[in-house]
């Protein structure tokens, strides 16, 4: 029998390359932003450094890039923005933010790739995903899967 791996490490594996430069709290934002700030906003948002105090995990400033029509609209709604970061990490990590006006091009920043598996990858995936009851966590939990094997598929090619 194969070993198995929890999928939040395959996941932070996967973030960890890409967000080692400003940390776990930044990869946890960038990864889930829209949860985080919420849809509408993340549609014109999204954050592009943290800095933290040396020596210390509070009081940090987030650099967002965000639309330029839009600017003005996030500088007004800040503290609720802040808010609503801080209240997703749990703790008073952010104190200000930064917006630079740019393009947001959400095509770049999420990639909708569907991935390619072979039908016994699929029915391997479908057979160990039966048991789950939960409509909304076997979707997604396949989603995953379709994804890890999309990964090892192009390893190995």
């Amino acid at each position: 029998m194969k070993h198995l791996k929890q999928i939040g490490h395959i996941a932070q594996k996967a973030s960890c390359a890409s967000h080692h430069r400003y940390g776990r709290t930044f990869g946890m934002l960038a990864l889930n932003w829209p949860l985080v700030i919420g849809e509408k906003f993340s549609k014109d948002s999204h954050p592009d450094k943290l800095f933290f105090p040396k020596g210390e995990n509070i009081n940090a400033q987030l650099t967002l890039s965000v639309n330029s029509y839009k600017a003005i609209y996030f500088q007004q709604i800040q503290n609720e923005l802040i808010d609503r970061i801080n209240t997703y990490l749990g703790y008073k990590a952010i104190s200000s933010l930064r917006f630079v006006q740019k393009p947001i091009d959400k095509n770049k920043i999420i990639s909708k790739k569907e991935p390619q598996l072979s039908q016994k990858q699929i029915n391997d995936l479908d057979q160990k995903l039966e048991v789950i009851q939960d409509e909304i966590i076997r979707n997604k939990l396949k989603s995953i899967g379709e994804h890890v094997y999309d990964k090892h598929n192009r390893k190995s090619a």
